[in-house]
C-alpha cells in the first residue's frame, strides 16, 4: 500500500499520542468537537442531518488512534485510511476537500480548549500528523471524479 503520511519523527508521533490521550480523556472532547463541527458551516451541518452522533463519536476516536497508526505505517492504519477516503470520496459521502479545513480547524480548537499540557508547539505536531492524512484524502476524492 502506498505510503499516505509524511515520515515524523518518533518525538513527534509519541507527542501526539499523548496529547490525543489526554484529549480524549476529556469526557466532552468528542461532544464539543460536533456541536463546533456543525457551526462551522452549513454545509457541514447538512452532512451529518439523521447521523447517530453517538455513534459517531466511536468513529472518531477510532480514526484517530487509527490516523496514528499509519503515520507509524502500519498496515491495519493505512487500510483504514484507504476505507475511509474511499467512503468519503465523491462516490460515497461525497466530503468535499473544502470541508476538511473546517474538520482541521475545529479539532484544534477543541484540543486547544481540552488539552491539560496546552503548549502553542501542539499545533504544529497534530498538524503534521493530519495534514498529510487530509491531503491523502483530497487526492483520493479527486480521482474518484475523474
Amino acid at each position: 500500500m502506498r505510503r499516505v503520511t509524511a515520515s515524523l519523527a518518533p518525538e513527534t508521533l509519541d507527542r501526539f499520542q499523548r496529547s490525543l490521550e489526554r484529549c480524549l480523556s476529556d469526557h466532552s472532547f468528542v461532544s464539543r468537537f460536533y456541536a463546533r463541527l456543525m457551526l462551522s458551516s452549513d454545509e457541514v451541518a447538512k452532512k451529518f442531518e439523521g447521523t447517530d452522533l453517538k455513534k459517531q463519536a466511536t468513529v472518531l476516536k477510532r480514526s484517530l488512534y487509527m490516523v496514528l497508526r499509519a503515520a507509524h505505517q502500519l498496515e491495519d492504519g493505512l487500510e483504514h485510511l484507504a476505507a475511509i477516503s474511499r467512503s468519503h470520496s465523491a462516490r460515497g459521502l461525497d466530503i468535499s476537500p473544502r470541508l476538511y479545513r473546517h474538520w482541521l480547524d475545529t479539532l484544534l480548537a477543541v484540543m486547544r480548549e481540552t488539552e491539560p499540557d496546552y503548549e502553542p508547539e501542539l499545533d504544529q505536531v497534530w498538524r503534521a500528523v493530519l495534514v498529510p492524512v487530509i491531503d491523502h484524502m483530497i487526492e483520493h476524492y479527486a480521482q474518484a471524479e475523474s
